[in-house]
């Protein structure tokens, strides 16, 4: 049985890994206690210690306002670490999956974006994210970069919940029109990079070196947060709760640390040609997540109500 080494497993996408993996073999997710990525010698000794086959990285620092502010902090956690991390990897002939962000875009092109397009983030996470990136290129071991785009999932705090409890609370919520991009379910990112996987298993090195390289994987489809918001809404299980009514606005009428792409979306053609995986509308995929944490009966009664 192969071992694989999970960070961040306490967060929206390792959260849906660590429950997925296990077919796979023995996932081994550390504590923030145990792994601190601004320890970067304890990080070393862990890896070193596990010897994983497969190391995936979802851990990240993504308040992307309070980046602007403690920079240092964001680049320790989104660039440095990791970068050690994918150099032992590849010490270690171990295969790297690292995700990433939309964010590494300026946001000014006017259709999605590909894995071809020049990155020019606007934001210190963003800078931070891509000088990782770039990290992970040039050491060259075994990795998929993947690069996604507002992520939610119902076991954690997110836009959708947020909605929905603003809703239940205020007479009115301002939502902005003029940031694009691809609401992308957690459980998305991690049943595909599942099946990546499992796809992988007993294959070549040769393999690895044709196929490895970035790929977005973002909900089929896009939207602005206006439109995500309303969409959210009316797949609201609990409409009777809702007394809000949704105001569109600009993201000038919103003053931020950060500056935001305006227009993020991305392409993941790339994904489904390579490994022939298909991703769902993001309609659909918010209506079933909604449906299976309502099923679970856990989330939306813990953020919402």
């Amino acid at each position: 049985m192969i071992s694989i080494l999970l960070f961040g497993g306490t967060g929206q996408v390792g959260l849906e890994l660590k429950q997925l993996l296990s077919p796979l073999g023995q996932v081994i997710a550390p504590s923030h206690s145990e792994v601190d990525f601004l320890d970067p010698k304890k990080v070393s000794s862990f890896i070193l210690k596990v010897h994983p086959q497969i190391i995936i990285n979802a851990a990240a620092y993504n308040d992307v306002d309070k980046a602007e502010v403690e920079s240092e902090l964001a680049y320790r956690v989104n660039a440095e670490t990791p970068t050690l991390i994918a150099r032992l990897a590849k010490l270690s002939n171990a295969i790297l999956v690292h995700f990433s962000t939309n964010y590494v875009f300026d946001g000014r092109k006017t259709s999605p974006y590909t894995e071809f397009d020049i990155p020019h983030p606007i934001n210190t996470y963003g800078k931070t994210k891509l000088i990782c990136e770039q990290g992970i290129q040039r050491i060259n071991g075994l990795y998929l970069i993947v690069r996604t785009s507002w992520v939610y999932s119902f076991y954690h705090n997110c836009f959708p919940t947020k909605i929905m409890k603003l809703s239940r609370s205020e007479s009115s919520v301002k939502v902005v029109t003029d940031q694009i991009a691809n609401p992308t379910w957690a459980h998305t990112l991690a049943i595909l990079t599942y099946r990546i996987l499992s796809i992988s298993q007993n294959k070549s090195r040769d393999w690895w070196e044709e196929r490895k390289g970035i790929y977005n994987i973002a909900g089929n489809g896009y939207c602005n947060r206006y439109e995500w918001a309303k969409t959210i809404l009316k797949n609201d299980p609990r409409k009777e709760g809702q007394v809000a009514v949704l105001v569109p606005v600009l993201t000038k009428d919103f003053p931020s640390p950060a500056k935001r792409p305006l227009s993020a979306a991305l392409s993941s053609d790339k994904i489904s040609a390579v490994f022939g995986l298909q991703l769902q509308p993001w309609e659909t995929a918010l209506k079933n997540a909604i449906s299976l944490s309502e099923k679970e009966g856990c989330s939306l009664v813990k953020f919402v109500q």
